[in-house]
């Protein structure tokens, strides 16, 4: 199996797996605030530190790029948000709990389209986002499957749901991959699209869910460390095809 068809599969294993520790005793909320937290440091980290500075050094639109990232993911964000509308808090009905699974499915789609364009971009970068996001995802996993068994009642409800969006996740990476292929977008481009899109999704979906207490702030630092060692503090320029 190719690297990407491997990634989107253990990204949308992720929900899968999350939800199975709701029903499990095993891992609390709490260590998965700390995941989420972790994997924000990777995603900023590898967004501000390699790839955009790679895609200014191979591109002078690289701007445009960043902010086309940005802009596009926000606007798909919105419009299937205003469609699908707000995920509801734990006890809702059955409708609310569908509902709120639709629009997390949506939500991770916009997810695996980010991964797989920075797969494309970078293989480097797109190992670390992987990972960014694979963390990202256990938490919604968690979150999806306890509030549909808490409207609904059924253990494997919950766990449907999870899977559903767990292929979602995986199709839009793959897509993404995929259409960077087809258009053949010059790398400086592919660089500058993913930085956008996971600034995005790190400042506005990752960073306002780590709780302000305990280790986690220092988790978002490590991450962000982490990514500044693997990478070499190469700046973006040592590029994995």
């Amino acid at each position: 199996m190719s690297a990407i068809g491997l990634m989107s599969v253990l990204a949308g294993m992720a929900n899968v797996l999350g939800g199975w520790f709701t029903l499990s005793p095993i891992f609390s909320r709490s260590r998965m605030e700390q995941l989420v937290a972790l994997g924000a440091g990777f995603l900023l980290g590898g967004a501000l530190l390699t790839m955009l500075p790679g895609a200014l050094h191979m591109t002078a639109n690289a701007p445009v790029y960043v902010a086309l990232g940005y802009l596009g993911l926000f606007t798909a964000r919105r419009l299937s948000a205003s469609s699908s509308g707000k995920p509801k808090e734990q006890g809702a009905s059955v409708e609310a709990a569908w509902a709120a699974t639709l629009a997390m499915g949506l939500h991770s789609f916009f997810d695996g389209a980010a991964m797989g364009t920075a797969i494309r971009a970078d293989g480097r970068l797109g190992a670390m986002a992987f990972l960014a996001v694979f963390l990202h995802k256990l938490p919604e996993g968690f979150s999806l499957a306890a509030l549909v068994v808490s409207a609904t009642g059924s253990r494997r409800a919950g766990l449907l749901a999870t899977w559903a969006v767990g292929l979602v996740t995986g199709l839009g990476a793959l897509l993404a991959y995929s259409w960077a292929e087809v258009v053949h977008l010059p790398q400086g481009a592919l660089m500058g699209l993913a930085a956008g899109s996971f600034l995005y999704v790190g400042t506005t979906d990752m960073l306002p869910a780590v709780p302000k207490k305990g280790i986690n702030t220092w988790l978002v630092l490590v991450g962000v460390a982490l990514v500044y060692l693997l990478t070499g503090a190469s700046g973006g320029h040592g590029h994995v095809h």
